[in-house]
C-alpha cells in the first residue's frame, strides 16, 4: 500500500527481547531495527538466546545482542491484515519469544491529517475520557510494563503524569499540561505548549514523545498519531483489537470535531483517579459498543478482564524526562528559551523523582550509567528475565516437539491456538 488513508492505515512497531532479530527471517513488509529499551547481551546455545549475563558469561558460548523493535509498512486495515500479524506471532513464538514482558511494549501509529487547533484540542479532550481504558487495555491481559519502569516510554498526558523538564533558568516545569493545551488560541500556540515543538522537533528524543498519546508526529511527514501504551502481545487478535481500539479514536475525533457540545461534555478519567474496574470497563463499552464489531468489543473485554489493576495504580508522583540520566550524561533539552510561556504548573527539586528504567547500557554495567536509582534491578525484575530465558527454551521445545507430530496443514491451527493458551501456561 503506497498512500495511508485518513484513520484506516496504521503502522505497527512490535519490540521483542529474547530473540536474535538479526538472523529473524521475516514475513514480507516487516523490517528489524535496534532499541536499546529492549536489548541485552545474550548467549546462544544451539541457536537460542539465553538472557542471564551473570552466569553465563563464564561459559564458552557465542554472544549477541538479543532482542530490536520489528517494524511493518503501511497496513490496510479494510483488507483482511490478521494473516501477516499470524505469520509474524508464529515466527517469533518458534524462535521462542515469550508472550508476556517488562519491558517490551507494541506501539500503533494512526494515519492522521495534519490538524487544526480544533481538532488538536480533540485529540486532547478525548485522550482525557479514555486515559484510564487505554492503560486497562495497554496491559494485553498481564501486568502493565510502565508498573516496573515508571511509565519511562509512556508516561500519561494528565497531571502529574508529563515528564518533568527545566527551562534556560533552571525552573522546573512538566513537558505538558492539558488545560495549557485547551486554552491555546493557535495552532502555533498549542505547539508551544506542547514540550516547545517548534523549537525542538529536529530532535527525536524528545520529552513529549514518551507519553502514552503521542502528537510529535502529526507536523512532521509521517501524519500519524502513536498509541505507545500496548505491552508485546503476540496473540493476533489482542493486537487486531489494540489496533480497532485506536482507529476508533480517530474515528471519534472527527465526529466531536463536529460535535463541540458533545465533547465538552466528555469528563476526564485520568489513570490517577485510580477508579474501580468496573467503571473503567463501563467507558470502555459505552464508548467500543457502536464503533467497533462484536468479536472485537468481546477482545478488548477479555483484555480488560485479565489485566490486573493493581498494576496501572501509579502514585500520584511526576518523575524526571528518563534520558536526563543516560549514560552519557543528561540528553534532556533546555525548553522555551525562545518563549516567554511557561506551563501553569511548576515544581521544586525535592518533588522531582527518578524514574527507574531499562536498556541495554545500564544492565551492562550500572555503575557507569549516571544516576541510576538504587531500587533500579528489583528482585521481581531479576526473577523475571530469568523466567523469561526459562520459557524461551520450553517454548522451542514445544514448538518442535508439536509440529513434529503433525501435517504442515495442520500446524497452523495448532500455532494459533497455542496462542489462546500462552497466558495460562505462563
Amino acid at each position: 500500500m503506497d498512500e495511508p488513508v485518513f484513520c484506516q492505515t496504521v503502522g505497527l512497531e512490535l519490540e521483542v527481547t529474547d530473540v536474535d532479530v538479526s538472523s529473524l527471517h521475516l514475513p514480507n513488509s516487516w523490517r528489524i531495527t535496534n532499541d536499546a529499551s529492549v536489548e541485552s547481551d545474550a548467549y546462544v546455545i544451539n541457536g537460542i538466546p539465553i538472557i542471564n549475563y551473570t552466569e553465563a558469561k563464564s561459559l564458552i558460548l557465542n554472544k549477541i545482542t538479543s532482542g530490536g523493535e520489528i517494524l511493518s509498512s503501511l497496513i490496510d486495515t479494510s483488507s483482511n491484515y490478521l494473516v501477516p500479524l499470524k505469520s509474524l506471532c508464529n515466527t517469533l513464538i518458534q524462535r521462542g519469544e515469550p508472550y508476556q514482558s517488562e519491558r517490551a511494549g507494541l506501539h500503533v501509529h494512526l494515519s492522521f491529517v495534519q490538524p487544526n487547533l480544533k481538532m488538536l484540542k480533540a485529540i486532547i479532550r478525548l485522550g482525557c475520557h479514555l486515559e484510564d481504558a487505554f492503560f486497562l487495555i495497554g496491559g494485553m491481559g498481564y501486568d502493565f510494563r510502565g508498573k516496573t519502569n515508571d511509565c519511562s516510554y509512556c508516561r500519561p498526558i494528565t497531571t502529574p503524569g508529563p515528564q518533568v523538564i527545566q527551562d534556560y533558568l533552571g525552573d522546573l516545569y512538566p513537558c505538558l499540561v492539558v488545560d495549557d493545551l485547551l486554552e491555546a488560541e493557535t495552532v502555533d500556540d498549542f505547539w508551544v505548549r506542547l514540550g516547545d515543538f517548534p523549537s525542538l522537533h529536529m530532535s527525536k528524543y524528545v520529552p513529549i514523545r514518551y507519553h502514552w498519546l503521542n502528537l510529535y508526529n502529526l507536523l512532521l511527514r509521517k501524519h500519524t498519531l502513536e498509541f505507545r501504551i500496548f505491552n508485546k502481545s503476540l496473540k493476533p487478535r489482542y493486537i487486531e483489537a489494540a489496533i480497532e481500539f485506536c482507529k476508533a479514536f480517530g474515528d471519534a475525533v472527527l465526529y466531536y470535531y463536529y460535535n463541540q457540545d458533545e465533547l465538552e461534555e466528555l469528563e476526564f478519567n485520568s489513570v490517577y483517579d485510580h477508579r474501580n474496574k468496573m467503571a473503567i470497563v463501563n467507558t470502555i463499552i459505552s464508548f467500543a459498543s457502536s464503533r467497533l464489531k462484536p468479536h472485537v468489543l468481546d477482545n478488548l473485554l477479555r483484555i480488560a478482564d485479565t489485566t490486573p489493576i493493581e498494576s496501572i495504580r501509579f502514585p500520584k508522583q511526576p518523575y524526571w524526562f528518563h534520558l536526563r540520566f543516560h549514560r552519557h550524561g543528561d540528553k534532556s533539552p533546555i525548553h522555551w528559551n525562545k518563549h516567554n510561556y511557561r506551563p501553569s504548573i511548576s515544581y521544586s527539586k525535592a518533588e522531582v523523582q527518578v524514574p527507574r528504567f531499562v536498556d541495554i547500557h545500564n544492565l551492562r554495567n550500572t555503575e557507569e550509567a549516571t544516576p541510576i536509582p538504587t531500587n533500579l534491578f528489583s528482585t521481581s525484575f531479576t526473577n523475571s528475565m530469568r523466567h523469561f530465558s526459562e520459557t524461551t527454551l520450553n517454548t522451542r521445545r514445544r514448538v518442535n516437539d508439536l509440529q513434529a507430530s503433525l501435517d504442515n496443514e495442520d500446524r497452523e491451527l495448532v500455532e494459533e491456538d497455542w496462542l489462546s493458551d500462552l497466558d495460562d501456561e505462563e
